[in-house]
């Protein structure tokens, strides 16, 4: 921001929808005059994900982006100018969020950032366990659209320890693109890599320990470009998705062995359970 012109930056913040609509239990319903609408608290997150795009269509991108200049400027004024709850009651509405990585602050203070980090705001990276190793998935849209809103996820991490003492950690991620092919604006579901409508194009990039032995996509084996990041070891590659299509990565990572004890009868004796860290990115929708 600076480098384009901007004045200095001494901190960040960082809201998602959810955080918009958590914000408006305080302020209220905001009218939106570009629309003819009034946001509801209760449907702030709906209307920023996907109703604004209906109500614009595909001509009224200039009345969609006062909208939400409308939205964000309004609600801000009355958290200024408003009352706000006691500090539990906020950290019960916010802290589920914050645990999402949905609402994050950064300052360019270090006594700040160590109380920000002590409360999770901070959104740094976890440091990778050296153990037990760790497992996290990206995705950017590369599309050159909306269509964030109809990605689904869902993830599966093991640490599986053999007879030996052999470690690995199994890593599966299914992507769902539940967009339809029409219906919507273009801007939600075209995109401008020449794809049908509804197709969506995503830079996934997955994080774990520099030891990835295996990646297979739907079955075969996919080639996967390396990058390092924060002490982990990222692997990516572009993934396309017709509408309705679902895609599923299995990977596995090679982690130190352990000694397997035998208990007194010559047996195996059962070993720690093995904790990753994981981390996740939020997705458009909650729980996907």
């Amino acid at each position: 921001y600076p480098q384009n012109g901007g004045a200095p930056i001494d901190g960040v913040i960082v809201m998602d929808p959810y955080v918009i609509q958590a914000l408006m239990k305080y302020t209220g319903p905001i009218d939106v005059a570009e629309f003819a609408t009034t946001v509801q608290p209760g449907n702030a997150a709906q209307f920023i994900l996907e109703d604004q795009y209906l109500l614009a269509g595909d001509d009224g991108n200039p009345e969609r982006i006062d909208a939400l200049g409308t939205l964000g400027d309004q609600v801000i004024l009355r958290l200024l100018t408003g009352s706000l709850p006691e500090p539990p009651e906020l950290a019960k509405d916010l802290g589920p969020l914050v645990d999402e990585r949905r609402l994050l602050v950064w300052t360019d203070n270090e006594a700040e950032q160590d109380l920000l980090d002590r409360v999770g705001l901070l959104g740094a990276i976890p440091a990778l366990d050296e153990a037990d190793g760790g497992f996290s998935v990206s995705v950017t849209n590369a599309s050159g659209s909306k269509i964030d809103v109809f990605l689904d996820r869902e993830v599966t991490v093991e640490v599986q320890t053999d007879p030996n003492g052999l470690r690995t950690l199994v890593a599966d991620v299914t992507f769902t693109n539940n967009a339809p092919a029409s219906g919507l604006p273009r801007y939600v579901i075209g995109n401008a890599i020449g794809q049908p409508e509804g197709s969506s194009r995503l830079w996934v990039t997955f994080y774990g320990p520099p030891s990835l032995a295996a990646i297979q996509l739907n079955g075969e084996e996919t080639a996967v470009s390396p990058l390092a990041e924060a002490g982990w070891m990222g692997y990516a590659q572009y993934l396309e998705l017709a509408p309705g299509e679902s895609a599923t990565y299995h990977l596995e990572f090679g982690l130190d062995p352990v000694a397997v004890p035998a208990d007194e009868d010559g047996g195996v004796e059962s070993l720690p359970r093995a904790v990753p860290t994981i981390w996740e990115q939020p997705l458009a929708q909650r729980g996907g």
